[in-house]
């Protein structure tokens, strides 16, 4: 439905539609949305947008609140108590900055996109997908899933839970207080994660350097792979795992003693190491070509480093 549609409605729906021209064309028409609607919990917002930030935050009420402007384009929307969709479109092949500001009842499901803009999902405890092309995007309070990208930007995951997947090809992934199975892909990007129980992980980057400072599951999977940055993996002292590691320009160091297997090589070149701290248990892996690869142990001076 579009916005112009639904003034008609504007009694019935509590909607206030007030549209502001700029001095020009009509081309040149700010649009703006700014209503407050009831809604049910575990209801669903979808929102795309082509240059500006979108913001979703939650309330404590069973209503959405949408503050929404667009710039020389229009919006098209549509509203009922278990969904929201708005979407941005240009006006003859024009548009100008766009922002979306919602506040949703907790346990709203969020698919929220930008191209060139900020994307912010913020407490909703339900499933998430965010992404921008170029801009950052911030996500905390996650469940279920939570699928987050950008093309240029940082990428910012707290307290998600459930099956958590980021992406981004130049900037860089921080992530903590997660919990469940996560997933990062990069191509030259740094990725941070910190004070996270993952049952399984896998991270994957081409050049950015990789740390992970966390506990470990003793039934837990852990893979870990840079072409040409540093891996630092930060476990505890009582950590119960296998780790499989190797490098073929690199350098392994840990601060957990090494016993060599027949076989193994730390050699100049193509150093391979297999290490059992604890008894065995989690399974560890980390390689990097041309990377170092470094364990530490948790609250040792130079884990930093």
């Amino acid at each position: 439905m579009r916005l112009l549609d639904l003034m008609t409605l504007g009694a019935a729906a509590a909607l206030a539609l007030p549209l502001t021209p700029a001095a020009g064309s009509a081309q040149d028409v700010r649009q703006r949305i700014d209503t407050t609607l009831a809604f049910d919990r575990g209801g669903s917002v979808v929102v795309g947008i082509v240059s500006g930030d979108v913001r979703v935050v939650t309330g404590a009420a069973n209503e959405i609140r949408i503050s929404a402007t667009i710039e020389r384009g229009r919006f098209e929307t549509s509203f009922s108590r278990s969904r929201v969709s708005i979407q941005a479109r240009s006006i003859n092949n024009r548009m100008g900055d766009t922002r979306v500001e919602l506040t949703v009842p907790v346990g709203t499901s969020v698919r929220a996109s930008s191209v060139s803009g900020d994307v912010t999902v913020l407490g909703t405890q339900a499933e998430v997908e965010a992404s921008t092309t170029s801009g950052d995007v911030t996500v905390s309070d996650a469940a279920t899933v939570a699928r987050v990208g950008t093309v240029s930007g940082t990428v910012e995951v707290t307290r998600a839970s459930g099956r958590v997947e980021l992406s981004t090809v130049s900037g860089s992934v921080r992530v903590s207080e997660v919990s469940g199975d996560l997933g990062v892909e990069a191509v030259s990007a740094r990725v941070t994660i910190q004070g996270s129980r993952v049952r399984t992980l896998r991270v994957s980057t081409v050049s950015g350097e990789v740390t992970f400072d966390g506990p470990v599951e003793r039934t837990g999977d852990y893979r870990v792979s840079s072409h040409s940055g540093r891996v630092l993996l930060v476990l505890p002292s009582n950590a119960a795992a296998t780790l499989d590691l190797e490098t073929f320009s690199g350098r392994i160091t840990s601060d957990f003693p090494i016993t060599l297997q027949p076989g193994e090589n730390v050699g100049r070149h193509g150093r391979r190491m297999h290490l059992t701290l604890g008894g065995g248990g989690a399974r560890v892996s980390a390689e990097s070509f041309s990377g170092s690869i470094t364990i530490r142990r948790a609250g040792s001076r130079d884990q930093q480093e």
